[in-house]
């Protein structure tokens, strides 16, 4: 398959003198209606157009309305911008009335849209036609502090958030990640999320229905305080048939294959499907990049694992130590970082597999005991160092799942700050790359969740700066071992699992970790205070065991690591030139939030009817959220990415042999201001991901001000609409205003300039911390035409701070990515670009 390559820009950037010039969200937003009297009238005959249609399918004898005693409607809001304004979208709270009995089944997200599927009692129709009939009819009126008279529609903020009502079909209730519904035949298996369920017997009553359009279920069911999630295979036609099933369908995915079905096949079984995936598989070439695992060793015995892993590749720390894997870890870590979290559909499947990457591996742990001394920083880096002599000119990514306690928190310890440096640019050598697992929770995870996880911090040496720290999140939720009946997982799909740490309760001034998340797998509990690691809960990998199995699980942030690192290993693949800053803001540029992640940390109204941004909490506890390999490799036609890698100085002596700030960079983008001028009212967002690497000043002073420990900062901002480039330079750096040339110190603060109409979604005050940020705001194509130059610009940092000039004036790496998107994926806004750039089209093709 052939799909659209970043643009590497270079020559953007002009270099201009800085010095620093010193020294929120807005209310809800819905689309200007011109006529109250239209659009609620508008709103009403889709109510009567969706209870006509209801009535209409009651009548059929197969009716999935059948026994329903409520219409489900399918409200539609808009998220985009109308305007120049971000819009808030439904306004979900009106909605739901345990009173009348009206619930909400489902929200999702269509590009600037956003639809509820909502459920509301027959009896209860008209009691909601009527909330829309008294917003044309009647005002709220009401006397404010001054005397004066306000007066608004009743109803405003429910009925004009609204811009359509209609009847909801059952591709409403479909809320996969993908968004791609199957195809009306296609048999799969379902995750069928089910409301309005009291009991075992009612969910009996459902199956027996659905069965009798031959829909085949799994004897296991998940049970959520308002939910019940079974598993069932069939078409979607067959499910177009079931009677009643309007009444307890709520959602459904594509359901996932779980583990447990391998782990208990004999080892000759397990052996033929290893087999049959290993004749699928063609594997990376020799001088291919690879994921160097720091761990326990590897098993190069493991028929999946040995085409990929040479023997001169795997090595050992302690000098009198086997390279071969004991405990296992190692060998589990291998299967992640090889084939992801997917073996098993892999070995389920009939497709080829064509990789793309290595394996390395690098003993760090002895087989018996512990590291005495236990000196994890020079015996980290000492591994690196063994894997870059044994082959120096293959590209890697380091993959540690290994951590101590977090009784460091975010106070960088000798080992973080080893890491630190040891990943910063060397002379003679490149930047290092590495992967760290945040560290799972040293009680029994599951216990007091997710409060616990919030209070436990990412562990050593996971609060290294440069470092991408990953921890992990779950969709794991269906367990039907029969050792576990009457258990249920921990974890709700979509939100954090239940080993993983965050830095909830770190300091505000320090960097956002974990800054991604990926599958960890899950726990389960009877509820009784008993929790289990089941296999199906996990994640199915590598291993070699006595029994000559050759199949095993492995759970929490150690896989979530190895995910990571296998997609940055094929970043490095697809793009040679790109460095290692560069590959880990890929990943944080392209992750995103679950909908249940959002949802457990949404923006808050405050009382004034103000959006805050988004909350720090949800960045604590998931970083910028999942990364997306497919975004971090090629664009799409409606999508294009811009990467560019640069240098900058930030500091010099200056003529009064006093350290001050030295320059800054401004990047000219290639939008195509035309064709964005030509849409200017289109949807589009903008996202922004600059990433860099610190030198560590690890000595515990001064701390309280965090730059102490970094050796420099840097910012982005983007040219405001409306601003010209004077005004934007001014804005940035005093060196640019007007008056004595006594220095830009005594110099005059310029009139203000436009102000900035986009609203940025993380903000100023989450979007600074550590070494590598990352926002974006949605907004229209007019605005976009007018955002075509960012400025790079440092703040202080401890190279400032030292006399010595050659520590002054060092140079530091950046890179910078920008993405620019419509809403309308056939607007071709990749070649758009590629004529600006005047380069041909680029492609990657992948088998």
């Amino acid at each position: 398959m052939a799909e659209l390559k970043h643009f590497f820009l270079t020559n953007t950037s002009s270099s201009e003198r800085y010095t620093a010039t010193g020294g929120g969200g807005g209310e809800f937003r819905s689309p200007p209606r011109d006529s109250r009297t239209d659009h609620g009238k508008k709103l009403i005959v889709g109510l009567e157009s969706a209870k006509a249609e209801a009535a209409a399918r009651e009548t059929a004898s197969d009716s999935s309305l059948d026994g329903v005693v409520f219409v489900p409607l399918a409200l539609e809001g808009t998220i985009g911008t109308v305007g120049n304004k971000a819009m808030s979208g439904l306004d979900l709270d009106k909605l739901d009335s345990d009173v009348k009995g009206i619930r909400i089944v489902s929200v999702r997200e269509e590009g600037d849209r956003q639809i509820a599927t909502v459920a509301i009692p027959k009896d209860q129709l008209d009691y909601f036609e009527r909330k829309i009939a008294d917003y044309i009819e009647k005002d709220d009126v009401r006397t404010l502090k001054d005397g004066s008279v306000s007066s608004k529609p009743r109803n405003k903020r429910l009925v004009e958030s609204i811009d359509e009502i209609r009847f909801a079909t059952l591709p409403d209730f479909y809320t996969d990640a993908d968004e791609s519904i199957p195809e009306l035949d296609e048999s799969i298996w379902w995750e069928v999320w089910l409301g309005f369920l009291s009991s075992d017997g009612d969910l009996e009553e459902f199956k027996q229905r659905a069965s009798e359009q031959e829909i085949e279920f799994s004897d296991q069911s998940v049970w959520f305080p308002e939910t019940v999630v079974v598993l069932a295979r069939g078409t979607l036609r067959q499910w177009t048939r079931v009677r009643g099933l309007y009444r307890n369908l709520a959602e459904f995915r594509r359901a996932k294959i779980v583990s447990s079905e391998f782990l208990e096949l004999p080892p000759s079984d397990q052996a033929e499907f290893v087999n049959d995936l290993l004749s699928r598989t063609s594997f990376a070439a020799a001088d291919a990049p690879a994921v160097t695992v720091l761990d326990t060793g590897i098993n190069r015995g493991h028929p999946l694992l040995r085409p990929a892993l040479d023997s001169h590749d795997t090595q050992a720390w302690g000098g009198h130590w086997t390279v071969n894997d004991i405990q296992g870890h190692g060998t589990e870590m291998a299967g992640i970082a090889l084939f992801g979290p997917r073996l098993k559909e892999l070995l389920l499947s009939t497709e080829t597999v064509a990789l793309q990457h290595r394996l390395e591996s690098v003993k760090v742990l002895p087989d018996v005991g512990v590291n005495n001394p236990p000196d994890y920083g020079p015996i980290t880096i000492g591994a690196m160092r063994k894997a870059e002599i044994a082959s120096p000119n293959r590209k890697r990514t380091f993959c540690l799942a290994v951590t101590a306690d977090d009784r460091d928190q975010h106070r960088p310890s000798l080992w973080s700050a080893a890491i630190d440096q040891a990943v910063v640019r060397r002379k003679g050598q490149d930047a290092r790359l590495i992967a760290i697992s945040a560290g799972n929770l040293l009680t029994q995870p599951g216990d007091r969740y997710p409060n616990a996880n919030h209070l436990s911090s990412v562990q050593d040496p996971a609060q290294a700066w440069n470092a991408l720290t990953v921890g992990a999140f779950t969709e794991m939720v269906q367990l039907q071992e029969a050792s576990f009946k009457g258990w249920t997982p921990v974890a709700p799909p979509g939100l954090l699992s239940p080993a993983s740490t965050t830095s909830m309760i770190w300091p505000k001034a320090w960097p956002i970790k974990p800054e991604v998340v990926l599958e960890g797998g899950n726990y389960a509990t009877d509820g009784a205070g008993n929790f289990s690691d089941a296999a199906d809960l996990s994640l199915l990998t590598t291993r070699l065991a006595s029994t000559g199995a050759t199949l095993g699980m492995t759970r929490a942030t150690s896989p979530a690591a190895g995910q990571a690192a296998r997609m940055a290993a094929i970043i490095q693949a697809n793009y040679p030139n790109y460095w290692a800053e560069t590959i880990r803001g890929m990943l944080v540029h392209n992750a995103k939030w679950t909908k249940a992640m959002r949802a457990e940390f949404p923006e808050r109204k405050k009382s004034s009817g103000h959006l805050t941004k988004i909350p720090p909490e949800r960045l604590r506890a998931y970083g910028w959220g999942v990364p997306n390999l497919r975004r971090s490799l090629a664009c799409a036609k409606h999508i294009a990415t811009m990467v560019i890698q640069d240098t900058i100085q930030p500091y010099r002596i200056g003529d009064d042999g006093k350290p001050r700030t030295h320059e800054m960079k401004f990047h000219s983008l290639p939008l195509p201001k035309i064709e964005l001028a030509q849409i200017s009212e289109e949807s589009v967002e903008m996202r922004v991901t600059l990433s860099y690497f610190i030198e560590p000043s690890p000595g515990r002073k001064g701390w309280n001000v965090n730059h102490r420990y970094a050796s420099h900062g840097l910012r982005f901002d983007v040219m405001r609409p409306l601003e010209s480039q004077a005004e934007f330079q001014q804005r940035i750096s005093r060196d640019f205003w007007d008056g004595t040339v006594d220095g830009p110190d005594k110099r005059s603060r310029p009139a203000a300039g436009p102000k900035d109409d986009r609203h940025w979604a993380i903000g100023e005050f989450s979007q600074t911390k550590g070494s590598i940020h990352s926002d974006y705001w949605r907004g229209n194509a007019g605005q976009l035409a007018d955002s075509g130059a960012i400025a790079i610009f440092p703040i202080t940092g401890w190279w400032r701070e030292r006399p010595n000039q050659t520590c002054v004036e060092k140079t530091a790496r950046y890179s910078l990515i920008v993405t620019i998107r419509t809403q309308k994926t056939e607007l071709d806004v990749y070649n758009w670009v590629a004529n600006e750039v005047q380069i041909p089209t680029e492609i990657i093709t992948k088998s």
